[in-house]
């Protein structure tokens, strides 16, 4: 079976050190190459690893490059040296338009999850407003499990901020799809395993701001702005970000490519069901 290989990289974007994992066709790319990238950003909390059979197997494509990344704070990414305020995805969005930039990349699909849905729409939004020159670089959008807001209980913020142990542990339950124990009971406790592991990265301090700018985004009234086409995916079974915030940003996008809700699965449905996400990602992004 062929495997893809991956370099690390470090990037210093401002005072930060962004890590980021890319594939070895994005290495040995030519300057002016038409090669889509497939750029993907993490949700709260999490790291490049939530990503690990997209990038897996879209790195096998020979029309497709990918990078993934740590968000600021995340995984081997250093945090911001003075804490930003308030906490906001646009901090973060920020970030990554200027590790693009910095890149040189062109033909960019974002690809978003939670969090990550919420910071891709902040750059879709930022570029088509202070940047139009920035806006031919970006081909197209995919959002999972996500929304055009994020409402956060006032009591999961108050458990991060007084018992983050406790906090993590209902998230790490609320993330998967319980059906997944009757259906399969190993699977249910690897992917709870690997959601542990990839919850432990980030300081608790850290996932309390992602949570906090979660609560504070909003772009429904925005949101139609934005030229490039976007896909968005959700699992069916996801009690973190509903189906219904979901359907309502498939309602406000003015360029959709379709709203796709995956049965018996929950909020880590890249994880849960890769092979359904990834036969959508490479159909929205390859085919013409």
């Amino acid at each position: 079976m062929n495997e893809a290989r991956f370099m690390p990289l470090q990037e210093h974007v401002d005072d930060l050190t962004i890590h980021l994992l890319v594939d070895e066709k994005f290495m040995k790319k030519e300057k002016g190459s038409t090669m889509a990238t497939v750029f993907f950003i993490h949700g709260a909390g999490s790291n490049h690893h939530n990503w690990f059979y997209q990038y897996q197997e879209l790195a096998l494509n020979p029309h497709l490059t990918t990078i993934t990344v740590d968000l600021p704070g995340h995984g081997l990414s250093t945090w911001f040296r003075e804490k930003p305020s308030p906490p906001d995805v646009n901090h973060y969005a920020l970030v990554m338009l200027k590790l693009i930039e910095k890149l040189s990349l062109r033909n960019v699909w974002l690809v978003g999850h939670s969090m990550g849905g919420a910071i891709v729409q902040a750059m879709a939004l930022k570029v088509s407003s202070e940047s139009p020159s920035f806006v031919e670089i970006f081909k197209g959008i995919i959002i999972i499990g996500s929304g055009s807001h994020l409402p956060v209980s006032s009591s999961l913020l108050r458990l991060l901020e007084t018992n983050p142990r406790v906090a993590m542990e209902k998230l790490i339950k609320w993330s998967i799809y319980k059906g997944i124990e009757d259906e399969n009971p190993q699977r249910y406790r690897d992917l709870k395993n690997m959601a542990k592991k990839i919850f432990s990265r980030a300081a608790p301090s850290v996932t309390l701001f992602d949570f906090q700018a979660c609560a504070r985004f909003d772009v429904r009234e925005r949101i139609s702005r934005v030229e490039q086409p976007i896909g968005i995916i959700v699992g069916q079974n996801d009690v973190m970000t509903p189906p219904t915030l979901s359907e309502e940003l498939g309602r406000s996008v003015s360029n959709s490519l379709g709203l796709e809700k995956i049965p018996h699965s929950g909020h880590l449905v890249m994880l849960e069901r890769p092979r359904i996400v990834n036969l959508l990602l490479k159909k929205w992004i390859l085919e013409p």
